[in-house]
């Protein structure tokens, strides 16, 4: 399948422009959070297997995780970074992690990560929650003027450590 690239990208003065106008927004103050819950343990009839065609070699991978695991949501990964692309970020799944021939070493079998080009340079930022990068990104790219950023900042908590790394200004 061709790629499909973005009508147009953003340059990184105007992504560093767009950062440094939500920096300018008011910072909330923290909100108390409640820890009164325990983190269960999948069920053995929760545990799935998973087969990866590598498009990049043909081989085939097969994982073990379970039914709420990042491997199973694929599809809708690639839709989110299409739409991004579609905004002008020039970002795209690498998942070539899953495929054991291709794994880098240095990389776990089966991690994730986003490739980002901003302007001649591109990083690599691992996916721990695709949803909540693809929202940050979304309401990034889309921010307009004073109050879209006073929400995203709202949004953020203040905290923009992550949309930093996404933008390639910090190390994740």
């Amino acid at each position: 399948m061709p790629k499909r690239l973005p009508k147009f990208v953003l340059s990184k003065d105007k992504l560093d422009e767009k950062l440094a106008l939500l920096k300018q927004s008011p910072v909330p103050p923290p909100e108390p959070i409640a820890m009164c819950y325990s983190i269960a343990l999948p069920s053995p009839e929760d545990q799935k297997t998973f087969s990866y065609i590598c498009p990049l070699c043909g081989r085939k991978t097969t994982h073990s995780v379970d039914k709420w695991d990042i491997l199973f949501q694929l599809d809708q990964i690639r839709d989110a970074s299409q739409t991004l692309r579609e905004k002008g970020l020039e970002i795209y799944l690498d998942d070539k992690n899953l495929c054991s021939n291709c794994c880098k070493p240095r990389y776990a079998l089966g991690e994730l990560f986003w490739r980002i080009t901003i302007g001649e340079r591109t990083h690599f930022v691992e996916i721990y929650d695709w949803e909540n990068d693809y929202s940050i990104l979304t309401s990034f790219l889309s921010a307009r003027n004073k109050s879209d950023y006073d929400k995203l900042m709202l949004k953020l908590s203040g905290d923009l450590s992550r949309l930093e790394i996404l933008l390639g200004k910090t190390n994740g």
